[in-house]
């Protein structure tokens, strides 16, 4: 996970990324006045030595790693950060920062810890939290029943360390296969922990456990509806480098999705769906004028 963060509008991604993003985010905070935004930024780094982390060290070091940046360290910085992305057994870093060595029998133990102080320092840097998806629904096909209860098992240490997360937000969603979601039942515990009264995500419970995307009411004004959510989001922000207006581009969106509609009546058309309006929009947003004069979209 730690590879994989990606900070918000950015395109770069692991801890280096985070520590930089959150440095330039402080900074800029104060972008006409550089003496008080490096005030500013050296007072953040230094009252980030009183946050209760989940795991102290973890925090610790993501403290010297921003003071690490901000001071142009590049190998401390370099060092620092491969530790807190997960080189943790490499003795020259153990060495050179004194931390202690996790061994591959202890890192389940500490990874835990490690993310949750990972989505405690996301908040103190002032962004809204942290979302982690893991959209690997096929590790569960077919599995035999020691595989199994170990996924179980994982879901219901991941709630738990949720339901005791402090001062930090955290989403995690799982792609999972029915068969999994069926044997919750054997799993009392876990399944105490997913049930939800009354209404369910698509009748407008957003704070559902469970998100069952074989459960549609109106499946075609589903496809609709996301169809004209895409359009809607990529006009919000590009609006000026679209050459075609919004409502032509909705009535295409739209239009594609009735389309699939006919063809479709599996629960992947979603998926064909998102592919053929991104690809519409970003053709009109590449070559719109091109678009404009063939009314075609091309396969990417």
């Amino acid at each position: 996970m730690a590879h994989e963060l990606r900070t918000p509008r950015s395109q770069r991604h692991g801890i280096r990324a985070l520590i930089q993003e959150a440095v330039a985010y402080k900074r800029n905070q104060v972008p006409d006045n550089p003496a008080a935004a490096e005030m500013l930024l050296n007072g953040w780094i230094s009252a980030l030595s009183d946050v209760d982390y989940k795991w102290p060290f973890y925090g610790q070091l993501l403290r010297q790693a921003c003071a690490a940046c901000a001071e142009n360290q590049e190998e401390r910085l370099e060092s620092l950060c491969r530790w807190l992305g997960g080189e943790m057994d490499n003795a020259e870093h153990v060495k050179l920062l004194k931390a202690p060595k996790i061994t591959s029998a202890e890192s389940n133990l500490y990874a835990i810890r490690a993310l949750h102080t990972l989505a405690q320092f996301v908040r103190q840097v002032g962004w809204s939290g942290t979302v982690v998806g893991f959209d690997e629904a096929e590790q569960g096909f077919q599995v035999d029943t020691r595989k199994k209860q170990r996924i179980l098992s994982m879901l219901m240490a991941d709630i738990n360390g949720l339901n005791a997360l402090q001062n930090g937000s955290l989403l995690m969603a799982y792609a999972l296969t029915p068969d999994i979601v069926a044997d919750f039942d054997t799993f009392p515990a876990l399944q105490q922990r997913v049930l939800h009264p009354g209404a369910d995500f698509f009748e407008g419970n957003v704070l559902a456990p469970l998100i069952d995307l074989q459960r549609r009411q109106n499946r075609d004004q589903e496809l609709v509806e996301i169809a004209g959510r895409l359009v809607s989001l990529m006009y919000s922000h590009w609006a000026d480098s679209m050459a075609v207006p919004e409502a032509e581009a909705l009535g295409r969106a739209q239009a594609a999705a009735s389309r699939l509609a006919a063809e479709d009546l599996s629960s992947s058309v979603r998926r064909t769906l998102v592919k053929e309006v991104c690809t519409m929009l970003m053709n009109i947003y590449d070559d719109g004028w091109a678009f404009v004069a063939t009314g075609q979209e091309t396969e990417v």
